[in-house]
């Protein structure tokens, strides 16, 4: 199967928080990899593919907000996470991370 994302993704260790409004769902998880386009985190909890939630990921005291929605789902495994709205702010931030990542 060919490669289908539209850039290259990072491990990275962050904790996310994904709030969801309806149904009143919140959940704390940890990423895994990280991408200028979204992320992986690790759950056994998964949602519904384009489930629409707001995700927080905090990363050596720095947080990252973001509007995303479930891409894919891996039973057992956990969601990977497509960013749908980010501040300026926040992609600078996800800009620095992502650019720690690569020297790693």
């Amino acid at each position: 199967m060919p490669e289908r994302r539209l850039a290259p993704r990072f491990a990275f260790g962050g904790v996310a928080e994904i709030t969801i409004v309806n149904p009143d769902t919140y959940m704390i998880v940890q990423t895994s990899d990280l991408s200028r386009h979204g992320c992986f985190v690790r759950t056994r909890a998964i949602m519904l593919i384009g489930t629409k939630f707001v995700l927080k990921i905090t990363h050596n005291g720095e947080a990252f907000n973001a509007s995303g929605e479930v891409a894919y789902a891996l039973p057992e495994n956990g969601m990977g996470i497509k960013f749908s709205a980010t501040a300026s702010d926040d992609e600078a931030l996800l800009e620095v991370w992502l650019g720690q990542a690569t020297k790693s």
